[in-house]
């Protein structure tokens, strides 16, 4: 059966959390494949791969979720690949190799590995010039120093061309000549290069240790593809290689206009930040943008009270549904949601639109807080000196950042609910209904212990309390 719409959605959207390079297509697993020999690559290697893998474990999911029982099997013909290993095991969100084409799954195992070993080298190349420079002149006709060329981005500038040269005429030869592809051999095994890369190397791999090396290299080059890239876009955004925050003046986060001051210290997400990284509130007035706090805060508190819902209504307690219908609800609030009546809907309606009704025409918030729908601010004392008594700021944080979460998760929820239909029905359940906690409790070795009389009898004198004092 076809994947649903709704299935491909959450399978793109999963994907779409963590870049990466990943193996292709292939229907049978001939002699160019490379594997491992015992047909999994080695656990060991899972700690050099932990943050990559924990990264790609929510496209897995959705990936599980998106691909049809029959495109599974064809996907198996990988699944003892170098690469597979815990938690996500084999991962390929985006359906590469569905077609399981041993061909393609080949060029994209070798492009794999060449784009992590150029993330790899890219990575040591930002970092040891902030420690060590060769001594001595990189162009001696151009009285260039090691020590003159600066780290990221800015050393291109100072590179001459004849330099340029010599890299390009390097990793042309490199590639044309030294490591050729041999269709022979697993993708990325070069015939005359030994351990580490190094050209014609008299040393090799130490018995036994392999394939866990192989896997950790692909693991290590994954995390090096994304940590390059975060390099480049710090370099980028402060104009040096390991990013110095303050010179990101045009960041979202800062350099707040007289505008954005009215809400500066209401959360974002500590007290005393400003969080806009979508640049909402550029260009707009004080009354916009207070506004625009007004509408987040209004979402948020009735997001909070929709998560509230949810989980009541997916524990069994729904008693008001249940006697205005005359039968039991469904525990599932979507399913329960169609099976309320038009009357009730309307009275949920008529009432969200008295409340509306009330705070824009009746009581009117405070035009510079319009967002303080009960009027707080007639009553709180916000300079009060004391952070004990005064806990208006925290409050206004906690609320801000409980609301922003809560529409997160409530999304989540419907999401989650719609595709899988899964509603968390454990929630009213002890340890949310894990098998765990339903295992009876032995008390057998606690009937074995000697009285209590015994443990005082032969306790030590520091043990009585009064000698603690000097009292006998």
């Amino acid at each position: 059966m076809a994947p649903s719409t709704q299935q491909l959605a959450v399978a793109a959207v999963a994907a779409a959390g963590c870049t990466a390079f990943v193996a292709a297509p292939s229907t049978a697993r001939g002699p160019t494949l490379r594997r491992t020999t015992q047909g999994r690559a080695s656990s060991s290697s899972s700690s050099s791969g932990t943050g990559l893998a924990i990264c790609g474990l929510g496209a897995a999911v959705g990936a599980a979720i998106a691909v049809p029982k029959k495109e599974r099997v064809a996907l198996r013909a990988f699944e003892t690949e170098l690469g597979v290993q815990p938690p996500a095991g084999f991962w390929d969100p985006l359906g590469f190799t569905k077609g399981g084409d041993a061909a393609s799954f080949r060029r994209r195992r070798y492009v794999e590995l060449k784009h992590g070993r150029v993330a790899m080298l890219a990575c040591l190349g930002y970092i040891v010039p902030e420690y060590y420079r060769w001594p001595g002149e990189l162009s001696p006709s151009l009285g260039l120093k090691f020590t003159d060329v600066p780290t990221g981005f800015a050393a291109f500038s100072k590179v001459p061309l004849s330099g340029w040269a010599q890299m390009v005429f390097f990793a042309g030869s490199v590639e044309l000549f030294q490591y050729v592809d041999d269709p022979k051999r697993a993708p990325g095994d070069f015939e005359n290069a030994g351990l580490l890369g190094i050209p014609n190397g008299f040393m090799k791999a130490p018995e036994g240790q392999k394939e866990k090396k192989l896997a950790a290299e692909i693991a290590n080059g994954r995390l090096a593809m994304m940590a390059i890239i975060g390099m480049f876009f710090q370099n980028g955004l402060t104009g040096q290689a390991w990013g110095d925050w303050s010179l990101y003046t045009d960041s979202p986060l800062r350099a707040l206009t007289p505008a954005q001051e009215i809400i500066a210290g209401t959360g974002g997400p500590l007290p005393d930040n400003f969080w806009d990284p979508a640049g909402i509130t550029n260009g707009k007035t004080e009354k916009e943008i207070a506004m625009l706090r007004a509408m987040e805060l209004k979402h948020g508190r009735v997001a909070m009270l929709a998560v509230l819902h949810w989980f009541h209504v997916a524990a069994g307690y729904h008693l008001l549904g249940d006697y205005a219908i005359g039968e039991r609800m469904s525990n599932d609030p979507l399913v329960s949601l169609t099976q309320l009546p038009m009357g009730g809907m309307w009275q949920v309606i008529f009432t969200i639109m008295c409340l509306e009704w009330l705070t824009t025409y009746i009581c009117k918030p405070p035009e510079d807080r319009p967002w303080d729908v009960l009027g707080w601010k007639g009553i709180i004392d916000e300079d009060y000196p004391s952070e004990i008594w005064n806990g208006w700021k925290r409050v206004q944080c906690q609320e801000l950042n409980n609301s922003r979460l809560a529409m997160v998760a409530i999304t989540g929820l419907v999401a989650q609910d719609v595709v899988t239909g899964d509603y968390v029905a454990g929630v009213g359940k002890l340890c949310g209904g894990a098998a765990v906690c339903n295992q009876p409790i032995d008390y057998s070795p606690w009937q074995n212990l000697p009285p209590i009389d015994d443990f005082v009898a032969n306790a030590p004198s520091w043990a009585n309390g009064p000698a603690l004092y000097g009292v006998n």
